[in-house]
């Protein structure tokens, strides 16, 4: 019977991980002004972009606010003012 077969692929990969050579943590010279830098950069950017994303969803909700309103107050729109008081439509939808 072979052996490797008995080992789970959990202890395997240990052991392949334990052979393989260190890396070297030193980073590149300046390489940290670089990405703080960066992320200064994009932060201004970023923040821009999920207000504009908020602004053109606030939009949308609105524009469905305005026309569920038309949409309840249709009969408002094409009757003329002295037969329709200012909530009978309302009313009339609510009443059962």
């Amino acid at each position: 019977m072979n052996p490797n077969r008995t080992t789970t692929p959990w202890e395997r990969l240990t052991k392949q991980a334990a052979k393989a050579p260190e890396q070297t943590s030193a980073l590149p010279l300046g390489f940290s002004t670089r990405v703080i830098s960066q992320w200064k950069a994009q932060s201004l950017e970023s923040a821009w972009t999920m207000l504009e994303w908020f602004t053109w969803r606030g939009v949308g909700v609105a524009t469905l606010v305005l026309l569920g309103c038309a949409g309840l107050n249709y009969e408002a729109f094409f009757t003329p003012s002295e037969t329709l008081a200012a909530g009978e439509t309302l009313i009339s939808f609510l009443e059962p």
